[in-house]
């Protein structure tokens, strides 16, 4: 969960055009009403969630190791 909500996050940040649809909740609203291909598009390269490596160990904050 914390690579993916990273991954997102980034790019969010990094991208001027994503950022603009989630400046408030009535362009966040929108963003997900587009067509899934639209979104697909604007959004880019997707996560590979199975490039992820399960965690197994956890520090004392239940981070992973």
């Amino acid at each position: 969960m914390e690579q993916l909500a990273s991954f997102a996050y980034s790019r969010i940040l990094e991208s001027r055009a994503i950022r603009g649809h989630f400046i408030n909740e009535i362009k966040h609203g929108e963003f997900w009403k587009l067509p899934d291909d639209d979104r697909k598009n604007l959004w880019g390269t997707q996560l590979d969630l199975t490039s992820i490596r399960e965690a197994v160990e956890f520090d004392s904050w239940g981070r992973s190791l």
